[in-house]
Order: C-alpha cells, then sequence, then structure tokens
C-alpha cells in the first residue's frame, strides 16, 4: 500500500493548521516588532543550526534554536516555538535556504 498521498494530505493539514491558527495566534500575542525580531533570530538560527549539524538531526537543531530563542529573552512555550521552527524551516526549504531532507 501506498502511503504517499495519505502523507503529503497529513502534511497540507499540519500546514494548513499552522497558517490558519498558529500563526496568526502568534501574531495576537506580540506587536510587530517582536515579531519581526522573533522571525530573524529564528531564520539565523535555523540557518546556523543547518551548518553547525548537517542535514538530519532535526531534534537536536530544534533543541539548539529553542535554546538559543530563549536565551535572548523570548519566553514562549516550547511547543509554540517548536512548531514556528517547523513552518520557518518548511518555509526555507521551500525557498531552497535550507536543505530539510531527513530531519526527523
Amino acid at each position: 500500500m501506498d502511503y504517499t498521498e495519505i502523507i503529503l494530505a497529513v502534511i497540507a493539514v499540519i500546514g494548513a493548521v499552522v497558517t490558519g491558527v498558529l500563526i496568526p495566534w502568534i501574531k495576537s500575542k506580540m506587536d510587530e516588532g517582536q515579531l519581526a525580531k522573533l522571525d530573524f533570530w529564528l531564520r539565523i538560527f535555523i540557518a546556523a543550526a543547518e551548518t553547525a549539524y548537517g542535514s538530519g538531526m532535526g531534534q537536536e537543531k530544534k533543541a539548539y534554536v529553542i535554546a538559543k530563542i530563549k536565551a535572548l529573552g523570548f519566553d514562549f512555550d516550547d511547543e509554540i516555538v517548536s512548531d514556528a521552527i517547523e513552518a520557518l524551516c518548511r518555509e526555507l526549504t521551500a525557498e531552497d535556504i535550507i536543505n530539510n531532507d531527513a530531519e526527523e
């Protein structure tokens, strides 16, 4: 049985939920400047983690990014930051900025 279509559908649903629910919720909790600052630092730390850890090791890279974000003083639930990291990783991968092969 080929699960490819099911997996792609699940990924699409997760992406829709992140885009439709999570991102607006985060935006409501932050002003525009804070959101821009978070996005800026997430991009830098994701790229740094990708360089430091290479392909794979997704959990280690995510832990690195979360630790760096917390060190800057961003105080969010780890799950929220984790979801934001995954959404941004998908975006950066789609833009071919990072290579997200075999992440998890």
